[in-house]
């Protein structure tokens, strides 16, 4: 986790490289003697990004998920902000369509919407917020 909320830096073949954290906490600016400060927010997100990984899913598609997310949503805390599904590769965005009432599925990265009927089906259930 603290990978996810502050980055890390590691050397190959001599060569320095850093990856980023996944999206910009609450209270970066902030720190204790013993490590970064995490608001509420930050914590949802975790939580989120924990079950895609549980489920197979590859950070680097959590990572362009949440940059994807962010934008479109003009929201610095995508994740739990919405009902998110998952195959265990792409994140889907379970919506519902206001003038027709139907069940639309966008696969978040690529801005695509796709086959309920077809997709479904393989879906891991969604993150249930109210179980412990």
């Amino acid at each position: 986790m603290r990978r996810w909320l502050c980055g890390y830096e590691w050397q190959s073949k001599g060569r320095r490289s850093r990856s980023a954290p996944l999206w910009h906490t609450q209270f970066e600016d902030e720190e204790l003697p013993g490590g970064a400060i995490i608001g509420f927010r930050d914590l949802l997100e975790l939580r989120v990004v924990a079950a895609f990984v549980q489920h197979g899913v590859h950070l680097s598609a959590i990572r362009a998920a949440i940059a994807t997310a962010a934008v479109d949503f003009r929201d610095d805390y995508p994740l739990s902000n919405r009902k998110l599904l998952t195959d265990g590769k792409r994140i889907f965005l379970q919506a519902i369509e206001v003038a027709t009432r139907t069940e639309k599925l966008i696969d978040v990265t690529h801005r695509q919407f796709v086959m309920p009927p077809v997709i479904k089906p393989s879906l891991f259930e969604g993150i249930d917020f109210d179980s412990q």
